[in-house]
């Protein structure tokens, strides 16, 4: 599994992190003798102490479960070993990875700070693996076809309607001390770490407006999260937060709309994740037909539409309706139609089975670039947030 010295594994183990010391002493210390306010110039997270845990699991939940405790509630939670389920937890050694795989051309980030500015470069996985543990340099890539049998959906995504909703995976390696931006993305998110540590600084994002995002098209903020600047960005000053403390073989799932920052630690650092489009309903027909299991490769699932995350965005007004008459539909969407006469051209292509009732799985019978075409009205054609090279 793991290609790190004893002592760097036991160093991982018994040194909290840099921001996580810095998080643990913001409750002793003082405002400075210049009345600077708590935090400032000094990492994020060290304005106060974290104010909840995320909750831990230590067996991954049914879907049924999994959709009710934590997707339709946007919550975060932690499947405390579940990577472990995964091949590539055991296969994905450096030497593997060259033996099988070294041909491949990878994208690779110039400098394991983001920066957003900075561009990619591409390189075969070999001359990665080449360099990757002397240069400041980050492999984000799509998961490569032919290494998509050592990866996949975790038991709680493998029926419910969320293999229908898969949008990419990413592969995240490199040497250690990675650190992003504080961003949010607009799809859910599984991330397991296969090698090293993660540290995760989580707004919920009921709390996001504390959060300047000046990039806010690309779904991000410049502060420098190395030295918080709380006169630049005051919103920061008293942001309640959670930290998160992954292991080799731990998951997070990351709804939606969740800011968060990332750091790894640890020396090698290696972690893949699933983005899968917010799901406002569970499809439970779908596990009467479905055998579950800890893991199923993502060779199974071909990924959705970009546009998914939309269709989501649209249906989430009416997550809370079992079903849907003409009627509910005005209720709901009448701010965005013109007229009448164009929602009542929209229900009756809906309702395919001229029944005067629009059911959840009609929604989700039209593919997802139709769909938003019948809803022009509701979303911008910018979306703020990312599905892109953005850790977690």
């Amino acid at each position: 599994m793991v290609e790190v010295s004893f002592w760097g594994m036991l160093l991982c183990l018994v040194t909290p992190g840099l921001h996580a010391a810095a998080a643990a002493t913001a409750a002793d210390d003082t405002v400075s003798q210049h009345q600077q306010p708590r935090g400032h110039l000094q990492p994020l997270g060290a304005h106060a102490p974290p104010t909840g845990k995320v909750n831990i699991l230590h067996e991954v939940p049914h879907p049924v479960d999994f959709f009710k405790n934590y997707v339709k509630p946007s919550k975060p939670v932690v499947f405390k070993g579940a990577g472990k389920f995964l091949p590539s937890f055991e296969k994905w050694t450096d030497t593997y990875l060259r033996d099988h795989f070294g041909d491949l051309e990878v994208e690779v980030e110039l400098g394991k700070k983001e920066n957003r500015s900075q561009g990619l470069v591409s390189l075969t996985l070999n001359e990665f693996l080449d360099t990757y543990e002397e240069d400041d340099i980050y492999l984000v890539e799509s998961i490569k076809a032919e290494m998509k049998g050592d990866v996949g959906l975790l038991k709680c995504l493998q029926c419910g309607g969320f293999t229908r909703l898969i949008q990419d995976a990413i592969i995240w390696y490199s040497s250690g001390d990675t650190m992003s931006v504080l961003h949010f993305d607009n799809v859910d998110n599984i991330n397991c770490v296969l090698d090293g540590r993660k540290e995760l600084f989580v707004v919920d994002k009921k709390d996001s407006h504390h959060i300047d995002f000046d990039r806010l098209e690309e779904g991000y903020s410049s502060v420098d999260v190395t030295n918080v600047d709380m006169l630049k960005y005051p919103g920061l000053r008293d942001i309640p937060y959670f930290w998160v403390d992954l292991f080799p073989g731990d998951c997070l799932y990351l709804p939606a709309g969740w800011p968060h920052h990332v750091t790894s630690s640890c020396g090698r650092s290696l972690a893949v994740n699933v983005w899968f489009a917010h799901s406002p309903w569970f499809d439970a027909d779908s596990c009467a037909e479905t055998e579950l299991s800890e893991f199923k490769a993502l060779t199974q699932y071909p990924y959705s539409s970009s546009n998914e995350h939309l269709r989501s965005k649209i249906l989430l007004l009416a997550a809370d309706y079992v079903e849907f008459t003409e009627t509910d539909m005005w209720n709901l969407y009448s701010d965005y139609f013109g007229s009448k006469n164009q929602l009542h051209k929209v229900f009756r292509f809906l309702d395919s089975n001229l029944d005067d009732i629009v059911s959840w799985s009609e929604f989700y019978k039209v593919d997802a670039d139709t769909f938003i075409k019948l809803f022009p009205w509701l979303y911008e054609p910018k979306e703020s947030g990312t599905l892109g090279h953005t850790e977690l």
